[in-house]
């Protein structure tokens, strides 16, 4: 916790000292967009690859849908993650010019347990919110004209792979983004309870995308399952359209009816 404290406090100095002139801006652009191509796409994608090649049984016993994908399917996944990859770089580059000008709402030191307690509560009522939010983005994206024109490029992955989790339109990826300067600026924020929700976010977007079901539903409560999402749950999702929005919890699903009732009795027949 302390090294990841100390290692943010050293960019926010160096962001603070950075040449934001036009070139400037354009160099931290690019290594933005190297970063978050790494860390946010290839890095995950390539490691859940080479796992389902070492261990093709385990994988082949957990895999949701038995269509086979193409190579066409990956290729325009990948292409339109990497279009994804700058719009997340530009979204960075607004986060990092919020630090620059100190409007981003980051906290160092907690100096009392009432700083502590915030600091752990924090992080659900930020996934909390960044569900809501994901939701009613989700929905609109659903409406004729996002879907026509924006949307479709995501769910040309019916049966998606591990390559569709950031397999967007840019305008999405944009409005998906749009969140984490939002909340910087309207909540205080420490530097590792920010690290965790990214991290989480890209874990979340592994699950849903990556076409296996790795949990075992019958060992599950049932109320944890009405509650959370599940990799079936947003595979279903990309077969079916017109249900299942959320992506953290089924929560806005649940209130306004947007969960398939095949979702439930296939959860309750697989093992």
């Amino acid at each position: 916790m302390i090294s990841i404290t100390f290692l943010a406090n050293q960019l926010l100095e160096r962001l603070y000292s950075l040449d934001w002139s036009i070139y400037g801006a354009a160099v931290i652009l690019v290594v933005n967009f190297a970063v978050v191509c790494l860390f946010r796409f290839l890095v995950p994608c390539i490691l859940f690859e080479v796992l389902e090649k070492l261990f093709p049984k385990f994988f082949d016993s957990k895999r949701i849908q038995e269509k086979k994908n193409s190579f066409g399917q990956k290729r325009h996944e990948i292409k339109y993650s990497l279009y994804s990859c700058i719009s997340y770089a530009i979204i960075l580059l607004v986060v990092e010019f919020m630090l620059h000008r100190r409007l981003a709402n980051i906290y160092f030191e907690i100096k009392s347990m009432e700083f502590l307690i915030y600091s752990i509560l924090c992080l659900p009522v930020v996934l909390l919110l960044h569900d809501c939010y994901f939701f009613w983005i989700h929905k609109l994206l659903h409406t004729k004209f996002f879907y026509k024109n924006v949307h479709r490029i995501h769910h040309v992955s019916s049966n998606p792979t591990i390559w569709a989790m950031q397999s967007l339109h840019p305008v999405e990826s944009f409005m998906q983004g749009l969140f984490v300067p939002l909340v910087l600026y309207l909540l205080p924020w420490h530097p590792v309870v920010f690290f965790v929700y990214l991290n989480l976010l890209t874990y979340f977007d592994v699950v849903a995308h990556s076409g296996f079901e790795f949990r075992k539903f019958r060992y599950i409560p049932k109320w944890i399952s009405s509650f959370v999402t599940s990799a079936s749950f947003h595979n279903f999702h990309h077969s079916n359209p017109k249900y299942h929005y959320g992506l953290l919890t089924r929560i806005w699903d649940n209130l306004f009816e947007s969960s398939h009732q095949k979702y439930e009795e296939m959860i309750s027949t697989r093992s």
